[in-house]
């Protein structure tokens, strides 16, 4: 493999020529982290497509990471690690599984070497293994009826081809080589230390990853659960979209982000502090791959009422659509897309990383590396989102509405787009494969 080194500024995408040495692993290095910290992802490509096999190498990975380690205790790995201020995080997409490390720059050595003990050790405590996997367990929307688990229910229909175990032995997967190690600091040289931590994999060879299916459209229609005893419904309009281009993807984000992210947005103002219809009406726009995402408006409602809340998010939504859109708000968007992504290079090292993997999935890149998407934000001219809003959203009816613990079922004309009913612990990929056919 060749070792590359990137830089990745803030604001624009690829700054610096790489540089080239021969190593056993991919390497590449950003510059986007706040000054004083350094972070390190160790990178498996995934053999399988399946959901359950992704939570399963997740639980492994935090089972060894929490665990002690052959010279230090829970206890004492707990505390070194607070001590030197470090953190992991462990993510998983189709295609990989990442592990990353950050730390204060002046600790960064002693707690990557710390790192590697803990992943060099081949015994998986089954006390820590069980209650990450009872942890990473998804409980369905109708049980729980959370956003976080309508989105991730969603998502994970879109991406992932299996929700079935397809692996017997998740352990054997992260206990062999990472495929690329991606380090991300400031004025700050990782010198040997990314050797050091691939120390503590054996160098053998491994089979090639399965490229991930082609992700699936979300269908339309409506999808119900019926709950008489509830207080309150969860209201979700949902949508998977391929944009043509990075601009498209900005503009969507951007009238998303004008409808319902925090204060002043069009679900907050007249959801909640107009009609006080609900508390926590959101909007969502997750990137799931290069020029695909996730969007969709939720609230929690009263239950009795939810059709007039329905009616109101769908009028939100197609005024946004008809480009009825201030340019203060709009400008306003723009602005808070800006402080997320901000947010997201300077503090969230996974961030990058999985935005990284999305253009750049197994090989690493040859010359300068590219990542539109975040020159395209920072770059974003508002006063065309008005005239482009209907190229870049979908009408109502073809987004998939979800309503889970309503009293009575929707009328005729919503279910005239395809229905399904599920009742209460039953996952939405029941109604999701049948509103697909």
């Amino acid at each position: 493999m060749i070792k590359r080194l990137i830089f990745a500024a803030l604001g624009w995408a690829a700054l610096g020529a790489p540089t080239q040495a021969q190593t056993e692993y991919g390497f590449i290095q950003f510059s986007s982290l706040r000054d004083g910290m350094a972070s390190m992802s160790l990178v498996w490509d995934l053999t399988t497509n399946s959901a359950e096999d992704a939570r399963a190498l997740e639980a492994v990975l935090l089972a060894k990471l929490n665990d002690g380690t052959p010279t230090k205790s829970v206890r004492d790995s707990l505390d070194f690690r607070t001590i030197a201020g470090a953190s992991y995080s462990i993510s998983s997409s189709p295609s990989h599984v990442i592990a990353t490390l950050m730390a204060p720059q002046d600790f960064f050595e002693d707690a990557a070497a710390h790192f590697a003990e803990s992943l060099r050790d081949t015994d998986v405590s089954g006390d820590w293994l069980d209650r990450f996997n009872s942890r990473l367990r998804q409980v369905p929307s109708t049980r729980i009826a959370t956003q976080a688990n309508v989105e991730r229910e969603l998502t994970e229909f879109a991406l992932y081809a299996s929700h079935d175990r397809a692996i017997d032995a998740p352990i054997e997967m992260i206990l062999r080589r990472p495929d690329q190690v991606i380090a991300n600091a400031r004025d700050y040289n990782f010198g040997e230390t990314p050797d050091i931590v691939m120390s503590a994999f054996p160098p053998e060879i491994h089979e090639p990853p399965k490229p991930p299916s082609a992700p699936r459209d979300l269908p339309s229609g409506v999808i119900f659960m019926e709950d008489d005893d509830a207080n309150e419904a969860l209201i979700f309009l949902a949508d998977t979209i391929p944009f043509e281009t990075h601009e498209d993807q900005a503009l969507a984000n951007t009238l998303y982000r004008y409808m319902g992210y925090g204060p002043g947005s069009e679900m907050f103002t007249i959801l909640r502090q107009e009609k006080r219809a609900s508390y926590d009406p959101q909007s969502h726009f997750t990137e799931l791959g290069t020029r695909f995402a996730f969007m969709g408006l939720s609230a929690n409602v009263e239950a009795a009422k939810w059709q007039d809340s329905y009616d109101t998010i769908a009028e939100i939504y197609r005024s946004a659509r008809a480009g009825e859109n201030s340019a203060q708000g709009l400008e306003n968007s723009k602005n808070q897309m800006i402080n997320v992504l901000a947010h997201g290079l300077r503090q969230e090292p996974d961030y990058l990383v999985r935005r990284y993997l999305e253009v750049f999935p197994y090989a690493s890149p040859i010359g300068r590396l590219s990542l539109p998407m975040i020159a395209t934000t920072f770059d974003l001219d508002t006063s065309s989102v008005n005239s482009n809003a209907a190229r870049v959203m979908p009408p109502v009816k073809d987004m998939l509405t979800i309503i889970i613990g309503g009293h009575e079922p929707p009328p005729a004309e919503m279910q005239a787009a395809g229905y399904c009913t599920l009742e209460k612990g039953e996952p939405l990929r029941i109604c999701l494969d049948e509103l697909s056919k």
